[in-house]
């Protein structure tokens, strides 16, 4: 099972453990039955105090031996799914950009969350399942032991029933996978109404259609969920109308076939009694083993995929003490691996000197972001290379190259937590606060935002002060003005940049602002993924 794949290196330590302790549970429970028929045979006096005496213990060894096989089985899932996170983690952080950004990101959720909570919680129930299974094999050796011909007919008509359940759950499995391609579409519909709502709002045709959709949608979901509940509720009743025959053919029927006295008869029933809890548990266990396997393959996918992911980091990373230069030699990026196909970038040639303020202009789509990428180490060039005061970079230093570079780019994330920045100076927080104006909207407590909840523009200004407490020497902004009004575009460059240029910061930013080119020392305009023209000099910064 595809499950059991995801637990191998876990149970390869464990599962005697496991055996032993679903041995002892499965004994332990047999000693209940076994110990009520010898009282049911006895005397009214005549041992009933021995018998007593064996239930408590037999019923204290199931109750601990029960508990500490949950325990267990709690135990080995929970390691295993925190084993598969953690190793989801190392192989992410240590992976590249470009590798990254072609992952199938709502696989990658899903796994974390949803697929690992039904392994998680689903686990358990399963060695439920397998520890009645233990009993059930115990319980009819014990009838097999009370009578061959009891033991023949349970075992056949066990089997039948088993055989009709299995042939209706997969009718149920097929249901159920409907039903969750039914919620995806759902989901994916509610995701369009609320991201989109601007657009929704703008066009009432659109608004009446999605509406539609998802009314729609909403009533083929709870149809199909109330097919597969109509299922597994006829299942359930077929089952328990399984269980009277099964007690009726021991009651009735053995002693006429296997001439059974009236004693044995009892002892039989008690038997065919004790098999209704593990043969429910093991009925009720296929749709959650189902589940189990289902999440397991699409874990197990997307650990595959995260295998492929190429490993570029060392395992610890000393950054670069200081440079005087970084430089682009020749450097050339593309998105595919077929020279003739995809966007491309390169060769360029271009060298920023420490403290220098370069702005990067060009039109939408001519390769601005890239080249960010490709010059601050997030893209490794394929051909060409970085430089860092005249030499070429290695590849194992890369990771430490980049640490040089605080950035706010145009899709920004926004952590809540101040995370790597460590110790927070009060008093430098509090004045960069009243430098982006924010001290009236949130503030840091302990090494986090109190709130990010704020405008587009608020936001990017919150980025500002988490960039500017990194005190890395290089100061990246993608397009970081285009988000605020004119009063802070203007703050930006007039008082923000020169500030950060008297602290001996090197500042490179993509930009539109043609009125404040002379802002910069150098400016490189981008056209199609080639650098067309460098304009050095405020005297020089705004030619075009």
């Amino acid at each position: 099972m595809t499950f059991l794949s995801l637990f191998r290196l876990e149970l390869a330590n464990t599962w005697p453990r496991f055996v032993l302790l679903a041995a002892l549970s499965g004994l332990s429970n047999l000693a209940v039955l076994t110990t009520i028929n010898r009282a049911t045979a006895a005397q009214e006096s005549d041992g009933i105090g021995f018998a007593l005496i064996l239930l408590a213990f037999a019923i204290l060894a199931y109750r601990f031996s029960q508990q500490a096989l949950m325990v267990q089985a709690a135990t080995l899932a929970e390691g295993t799914v925190s084993g598969m996170r953690t190793r989801f983690i190392d192989r992410l952080r240590a992976a590249d950009l470009k590798d990254v950004e072609a992952l199938d990101r709502s696989a990658v959720y899903a796994a974390i969350s949803g697929e690992m909570q039904v392994l998680s919680d689903g686990s358990l129930n399963l060695i439920i399942v397998g520890q009645s299974m233990v009993l059930l094999a115990v319980t009819m050796v014990y009838m097999a032991f009370l009578s061959i011909t009891a033991f023949v007919l349970a075992f056949v008509f066990i089997a039948i029933a088993a055989w009709i359940h299995l042939s209706r759950g997969r009718h149920m499995q097929d249901q159920l996978s409907k039903a969750f391609q039914l919620e995806s579409q759902m989901m994916q519909g509610f995701t369009d109404f609320l991201e989109g709502f601007k657009e929704v709002k703008l066009n009432a045709a659109r608004s009446s259609e999605l509406s539609t959709s998802l009314r729609h949608a909403s009533v083929e979901v709870a149809r199909t969920r109330l097919e597969t509940r109509s299922l597994f509720a006829s299942d359930f009743v077929s089952s328990q109308v399984a269980f009277f025959l099964l007690t009726g053919i021991m009651v009735f029927l053995v002693p006429i076939v296997g001439n059974a006295d009236r004693e044995t008869v009892v002892k039989i029933t008690a038997s065919s009694l004790f098999l209704i809890g593990p043969i429910s548990t093991v009925v009720s266990g296929v749709p959650v083993l189902q589940r189990v396997n289902a999440a397991a393959s699409a874990i197990l996918a997307v650990q595959h995929n995260l295998s492929e992911l190429v490993q570029s980091e060392p395992p610890a990373v000393q950054p670069l003490v200081s440079f005087e230069s970084i430089a682009l030699a020749g450097a050339t990026f593309r998105y595919d691996n077929d020279s003739e196909a995809g966007f491309q970038i390169g060769p360029i040639d271009l060298e920023i000197r420490r403290g220098q303020v370069v702005f990067i202009t060009g039109g939408n789509g001519s390769g601005k972001s890239t080249l960010l990428k490709l010059l601050i180490g997030l893209y490794a060039p394929v051909e060409g290379a970085v430089e860092v005061d005249g030499k070429a970079l290695e590849p194992a230093k890369l990771a430490a190259y980049r640490e040089l570079f605080s950035a706010i780019f145009s899709d920004n994330h926004l952590f809540r937590r101040l995370y790597g920045i460590g110790a927070i100076n009060p008093a430098e927080a509090d004045e960069l606060f009243q430098l982006l104006e924010l001290e009236h909207k949130t503030r840091i407590v302990d090494g986090s935002f109190e709130t990010i909840a704020l405008s587009g523009g608020q936001r990017k200004r919150l980025a500002m002060i988490a960039l500017l407490l990194e005190k890395r020497p290089i100061c990246v902004f993608d397009e970081w003005a285009a988000d605020q009004d004119p009063y802070f575009r203007e703050k930006f460059y007039r008082t923000i940049i020169p500030q950060l240029r008297e602290q001996g910061r090197t500042i490179i930013a993509v930009t539109h602002d043609d009125r404040y080119f002379d802002a910069a020392d150098m400016r490189i305009h981008l056209e199609e993924g080639r650098l067309r023209q460098s304009a050095n000099g405020p005297e020089n910064a705004g030619v075009q």
